[in-house]
């Protein structure tokens, strides 16, 4: 028999295998109870000829939620609303909506703050270990705000490397998840509240020798993606289980039918097809399962105009910016230069500040540390710090393709989930070894 709780829920009542009743319990009578269906009908149940009775969560805020869908795959996010066809998730900041034809189970996390906050208070001060293992654990649950508060405590207090780490990668997580910029049909259109890392999230000096680490294959192409043109994108492809999950997650949106017709169509789709569909229904948890098989045109003039020609070979010698006496900025340096290189000092130039002046100003180009800190001192607003053999770096021509670069990446600047790991060891100060980042497949 099942037990039934007091009048008013919204239910889904299980006649049989194939047959339901979404509604609300309106009244008890006599053991039975009375449902009144989405369809306005009053229908009285016997509840010893019932499979089972689901009730609904009602959802006045956000709250922390994990959907089992009937492949076994379990989705983390925040529980936007609940009903009676699909369930309403935010999942790193994206809205998506799962057909509850999808769904085995619906649960509600338990209350990760107040868990902590017990936690924390059993523990001393002092005691590095036990509060550094909660913090893991906070990121473990993927409570990004929690977990960055509570290390940058810990970095300050015990000057501890590991925590001003993690706490890189927590407020890099924290950012995306609350992002509002998710880009409809053209990701080059962002909210201008789009978040970045302050300065106070900056790598230290101290650390940053430690963080030289290459990005993995999936973090190229996230930027890549974040970097084209959606009117006129270079060519991609997109696998057969990214089209899957697509279909999975985003399945009953308008765009996107839920049911197998639907699979079959995004499956019959062209690349090209399937990339501006990801965009329209906000997919951007997949959009590193991209494949960009050619740079966009910002990332060629960062290539040619910046990283090989001028950056590296400049500023990105033992000498400079490139050996272990670099400073708050240090550049990687590998005999073969790729991708992953120029992706990794690219986001390095993006996240360093020093003196809270960034490398790069994308509001003000000329003003970017970068640009001033290479002119001739007479001609330069902030100029370079005076160290031994310092010579500027720019004419005007490699000045005017400098700007033109800036001027041609996407606005505002997008945040990409990729704190640097420290490596267990590097062979070679300025040549990390490649087996320092393992590529993450798609």
């Amino acid at each position: 028999m099942v037990l039934l709780t007091p009048a008013g829920p919204r239910v889904i009542v299980q006649l049989g295998h194939d047959t339901f009743i979404n509604g609300t319990i309106i009244e008890h009578i006599d053991g039975h109870f009375r449902v009144q269906s989405t369809d306005g009908e009053e229908v009285l149940i016997d509840p010893d000829t019932v499979m089972g009775v689901m009730e609904l969560i009602e959802v006045d805020t956000p709250q922390r939620a994990r959907v089992q869908l009937r492949t076994g795959r379990i989705i983390r996010g925040m529980l936007l609303a609940d009903d009676w066809t699909s369930i309403h998730m935010r999942v790193q900041g994206v809205d998506m909506t799962i057909p509850r034809s999808d769904v085995a189970a619906l649960h509600l996390d338990p209350d990760i703050e107040s868990i902590f906050r017990r936690e924390r208070a059993l523990l001393n001060d002092d005691d590095e270990a036990g509060r550094l293992q909660l913090a893991k654990w906070l990121m473990e649950n993927k409570s990004w705000m929690l977990a960055a508060t509570e290390l940058d405590q810990i970095a300050t207090r015990f000057n501890s490397f590991e925590a001003g780490r993690l706490v890189q990668r927590a407020r890099a997580f924290a950012a995306l998840e609350s992002a509002p910029d998710a880009p409809s049909s053209n990701p080059a259109q962002e909210d201008s509240n789009a978040p970045t890392l302050s300065p106070e999230a900056m790598p230290t000096e101290e650390s940053r020798a430690h963080q030289l680490t290459l990005p993995p294959d999936n973090i190229v192409h996230l930027v890549r993606v974040l970097e084209l043109d959606a009117i006129n994108p270079p060519p991609v492809r997109i696998s057969e289980a990214t089209r899957k999950r697509l279909h999975l997650g985003w399945g009953g949106n308008r765009l996107l039918s839920a049911n197998d017709q639907g699979l079959r169509t995004l499956l019959a789709m062209t690349d090209a097809q399937v990339l501006q569909l990801m965009f329209d229904v906000r997919a951007r948890p997949l959009y590193s399962e991209i494949e960009v098989l050619e740079p966009p045109d910002s990332l060629k003039q960062f290539k040619a105009a910046v990283h090989d020609g001028w950056l590296v070979t400049k500023c990105g010698t033992r000498a400079c910016h490139g050996g272990v006496d670099s400073g708050r900025f240090r550049l990687i340096r590998r005999s073969s230069v790729d991708d992953r290189v120029r992706t990794a000092n690219l986001l390095q130039l993006e996240r360093t500040s020093i003196d809270n002046q960034p490398l790069l100003n994308w509001t003000t180009p000329a003003d970017s540390l970068l640009i001033q800190y290479a002119l001739p001192r007479d001609q330069a607003n902030k100029p370079h710090p005076r160290v031994p053999g310092w010579r500027p770096a720019l004419d005007n021509k490699r000045l005017d393709a400098i700007l033109q670069w800036i001027r041609s990446m996407r606005q505002p600047r997008p945040t990409v989930p990729w704190p640097p790991e420290a490596p267990a060891e590097e062979s070679h100060p300025t040549e990390p070894s490649g087996d320092l980042a393992t590529p993450s497949g798609a």
